[in-house]
């Protein structure tokens, strides 16, 4: 009996559905009686005779609940890889864009792991890892030009602004972060196996150390911030309010390698502020040079302990000795003559060790 066409198309898994239709359609004959012209009906490439048509049936009728993979073929018969992943492509892009944005409120349109996913596949299934290299560097160098802008147009006073820069850094880095982990199949194969191209971190942050600590602006606005505070505290010989401010900077400062930098110019402004002060107390204690004397030892502690509680270890002894040369340059002979027979008399044992 012939199987009906409704019963063919029906959906339940009792049906064969359209698993029994034949693969092949030969050309139809007149049929005795009929009124219908003969015609041709297209058939599959591969059925020639039906022999061949036979063979075909076999190989091509799927079991039932097995899966059926269909791709779709250009008109030459290949495989557009690229279209195929546009989706893809975009999809991760926007994820990018969106995390690089500084005070973004737009959500990410996927789950992390469909992100991470679809990276694998651009990577390893579209070879698309060029293409994704080049987009996550041009929204790296669009999300700090936009950076860059908002950090040089705050109003904050100095020091205030300097606590609104580290925010900006750790936003950064932990965002950059989050990209990494994202992209790791980017960064693990593609990279790696990519001569001209660095590690995503590095990228980042080689690009941030560009556009954000080389902007001249930026660069004066910190030198400026830093200048203020440590002026504050020589100033009134206390420490500032604000000072958690400048212990947040200099932590990101060495995150992004800028800290010698940093180092360098605390150092020369330091033997700039003690060589004025030297001078102004050199009058103020003309005739009273163990005054002068006593007034050193106290910058020179009170400059000791702003370095150990400010800087890295390596700079408290470059620190200190920059202090001391700017305070006794050109004193050392004049203390010498004016306070060592003073001291000797007395038995300053402790003092004499200290000028010496």
């Amino acid at each position: 009996m012939a199987t009906s066409v409704f019963a063919l198309l029906t959906l339940p898994n009792t049906s064969k559905g359209l698993t029994a239709l034949q693969p092949t359609v030969v050309d139809a004959v007149n049929i005795v009686g009929s009124a219908s012209p003969r015609r041709k009906v297209a058939r599959l490439a591969t059925d020639s005779d039906s022999a061949s048509a036979s063979r075909s049936r076999s190989a091509t009728i799927h079991k039932p609940g097995a899966s059926i993979r269909i791709r779709i073929l250009d008109s030459d018969g290949t495989w557009d890889k690229k279209s195929d992943s546009t989706e893809q492509f975009g999809l991760v892009r926007r994820c990018i864009k969106i995390s690089l944005t500084r005070a973004s409120f737009d959500v990410l349109p996927a789950t992390y792991e469909r992100i991470f996913s679809n990276c694998r596949a651009l990577v390893i299934d579209y070879k698309r890892g060029e293409d994704l290299y080049g987009a996550l560097k041009l929204e790296l160098e669009q999300s700090l030009t936009a950076l860059a802008r908002i950090i040089i147009e705050e109003s904050k006073e100095e020091i205030d602004w300097l606590a609104n820069f580290a925010e900006h850094c750790e936003w950064f880095e932990s965002q950059i972060a989050l990209v990494e982990s994202l992209l790791t199949y980017l960064d693990q194969v593609y990279v790696v196996n990519e001569h001209k191209a660095i590690p995503i971190h590095e990228l980042a942050f080689s690009l941030f150390t560009q556009r954000i600590f080389e902007n001249p602006r930026i660069a004066e606005r910190l030198r400026s911030g830093i200048s203020k505070w440590v002026i504050s505290e020589r100033n009134l010989r206390i420490p500032h309010n604000k000072r958690k401010n400048v212990e947040e900077l200099v932590k990101h400062l060495i995150i992004h390698s800028q800290y010698s930098s940093f180092e360098e110019y605390y150092i020369q402004f330091t033997r700039s502020y003690y060589q004025a002060d030297s001078a102004d107390c050199a009058t103020e204690f003309s005739g009273d040079p163990q005054g002068f004397f006593k007034h050193v030892m106290i910058r020179i502690q009170e400059e000791t302990e702003r370095s150990k509680a400010m800087l890295v270890v390596g700079s408290w002894g470059l620190v200190r000795e920059a202090t001391e040369k700017a305070l006794l340059d050109n004193r050392l002979k004049w203390l010498a003559f004016e306070t060592l027979g003073s001291y000797m008399a007395t038995g300053d044992l402790t003092t004499l060790a200290s000028m010496y």
